[in-house]
């Protein structure tokens, strides 16, 4: 998938405002995402129940896509023991959780979903460094979302189907 460069530097990647951005016009063709942008994002961002970030072009409300970050933990029984190791034993392990991430239909296959998680791990990194978690964790909507994160170097949790994740050291090294 080729990344058009010259329209991903028209954008600006910044904090939700609902009083700029425009949900009602986004659309990514996936029914329960557009339904979360339109009807939830606005009261869950405002509330701090998760921190979402827009892709915009400078100086417009347009949202190009966007990612929501929160707080999670991870059951420790349901990790595979290789990447337990050197972890504490909690039954529960903090993480950081993408809980969503989309690009609206007219600007897909331009690499604005690869733009939004590098800075999604950027973020994450940051915050890691005054908050300790040890994962990135996410939920695949589909196989082909699966494969793409897959290809990121996510892993698949078998106790969890499309529940993946990546350890925070390999966010913080992807920077």
């Amino acid at each position: 998938m080729a990344s058009d460069y010259d329209f991903l530097r028209t954008l600006t990647i910044e904090p939700f405002d609902p009083e700029v951005h425009d949900r009602a016009a986004f659309s990514c063709n996936e029914q329960r995402i557009d339904n979360y942008v339109k009807n939830n994002l606005r009261h869950l961002h405002e509330n701090y129940h998760i921190r979402a970030y827009v892709a915009s072009p400078k100086d417009s409300g347009e949202i190009v896509g966007f990612y929501a970050l929160n707080n999670h933990a991870i059951d420790a029984s349901a990790l595979p023991q290789e990447l337990l190791k050197g972890l504490t034993r909690y039954d529960k392990i903090s993480a950081i959780y993408l809980s969503a991430l989309a690009v609206d239909f007219k600007h897909q296959k331009k690499g604005v979903g690869s733009y939004l998680m590098a800075d999604a791990f950027k973020r994450s990194a940051q915050v890691n460094e005054s908050s300790g978690f040890s994962f990135f964790v996410l939920d695949a909507l589909d196989e082909g979302v699966l494969t793409f994160y897959k290809e990121l170097g996510f892993v698949e949790l078998d106790s969890t189907p499309k529940r993946m994740l990546l350890p925070m050291k390999t966010v913080r090294n992807a920077g």
